[in-house]
């Protein structure tokens, strides 16, 4: 039976506190394709916007290798029969129907054409890594006047903040229609998954692993918490989304099927109010936090969907900060992840990354720098200390041997 499958997508975000400004230019997304199939649709956001998004065209283009554009297949994308992309505010559009084939291990991108100058509030975010591209090109250009090398960043002061980040708007998703059973694994999370640093190497394993079996999507969003909404004292403003107990069913489950979900949440319902992010009031507190986590576990289970507990991991010395209760908070909270029952499987984050000569901080190698967030080799140490086999057992990609 033929069906309709996320084979690519990021959380759509909101850039009201840092608009993205685009005039007279071209932005591209390419990403690692694991789907066979032979039509796809596009995914279009401007669900935080206060005015209406255009993009003069769009294109989809499919290419053996990553930027190497000179043979693509490229295609018009229409929405409604209409060349011109328009999504007035708070709408998330599908363009119609492309036919188009792609296959396991080429590289399906998309680009976007806006001519008048705009201000965005909706985008979308990952950070550099072998599964996901972003490119911006000044003026409306044609994919084969296009050039990697001649890229640059999407305007926007986000990047005056987190430099890293490559922002990017209009486009969510990709949908791919096939007839093969792909499973899909969604990672929802916060800046540690929105980040990509585990995700994208744990999909490169997967796509080698079972090749045009399996895609990963990514559902982190920066900042998010478990049972509170986006910090209000931050310059991030609503750009952290609401609690991930509110954003479960529109963030994982209306993007289609997801047969498995993986939680790595935590980390700033305990960090944001002893670092004067949130209000004191919403201190984290284990039980709370538990109780959230125990929600979610059930509302995923409830969809018929598999779902994995993952430990929160260490964050001595971020911003200087480190306290012994929060710290307690953390310990329980993975204590009980761990022994709970209430997921199908852990993934212990915590012990992979943590120094063991002192478990309440990251491992200087796995460390980005701000102590916080495991940068490349950290991210890399989480994807392989991921069991395929337990993963694929639970994907229904390997048969039970028990």
């Amino acid at each position: 039976m033929e069906r309709w499958v996320s084979g690519w997508g990021y959380q759509p975000l909101s850039f009201e506190a840092f608009p993205i400004w685009a005039e007279k230019e071209t932005l591209c997304v390419q990403f690692l394709n694991n789907i066979n199939g032979d039509e796809i649709r596009i995914r279009f956001s401007n669900r935080y916007g206060k005015e209406t998004m255009v993009l003069e065209q769009a294109e989809a283009f499919v290419t053996d290798e990553r930027c190497q554009w000179e043979n693509a297949r490229s295609k018009q994308i229409l929405l409604r029969g209409e060349k011109r992309i328009i999504i007035p505010p708070g709408e998330e559009l599908c363009s119609d129907t492309l036919m188009m084939t792609v296959k396991t291990g080429q590289y399906l991108g998309i680009t976007v054409q806006v001519k008048e100058r705009q201000q965005l509030l909706t985008g979308g975010s990952c950070f550099p890594q072998p599964y996901t591209g972003v490119y911006v090109w000044d003026g409306c250009r044609s994919l084969e006047k296009c050039r990697p090398e001649e890229s640059r960043q999407a305007r926007t002061e986000l990047l005056s903040i987190e430099p890293e980040h490559l922002p990017f708007y209009g486009i969510t998703g990709v949908d791919i229609r096939t007839k093969e059973d792909v499973k899909t694994m969604v990672c929802f999370g916060d800046s540690i998954t929105h980040r990509s640093l585990w995700t994208g190497p744990l999909m490169l394993r997967l796509q080698e692993r079972y090749p045009g079996r399996v895609i990963l999507r990514n559902s982190g969003i920066s900042g998010n918490r478990i049972v509170f909404d986006e910090s209000p004292n931050t310059e991030f403003g609503p750009w952290m989304g609401k609690a991930a107990v509110k954003r479960l069913e529109k963030d994982v489950f209306e993007w289609g099927r997801a047969d498995l979900v993986t939680v790595l949440l935590g980390t700033n319902d305990i960090f944001h109010p002893l670092a004067g992010f949130a209000p004191k009031e919403e201190t984290a507190v284990a039980e709370v936090m538990e109780k959230g986590l125990s929600d979610l576990a059930d509302r995923i289970h409830a969809h018929g969907t598999k779902t994995v507990g993952c430990t929160i991991t260490p964050w001595k010395n971020c911003q200087g900060r480190f306290a012994e209760q929060p710290e307690q908070v953390r310990v329980q909270v993975n204590d009980w992840i761990r022994g709970s029952g209430c997921f199908d499987a852990v993934l212990d984050f915590d012990r992979m990354i943590a120094d063991p000569g002192d478990p309440q901080r990251m491992y200087p190698l796995y460390d980005s720098g701000d102590h916080v967030h495991p940068g490349t080799e950290g991210g890399k140490c989480m994807a392989e200390g991921i069991d395929l086999d337990r993963i694929g057992l639970l994907l229904g990609l390997e048969e039970d041997q028990v």
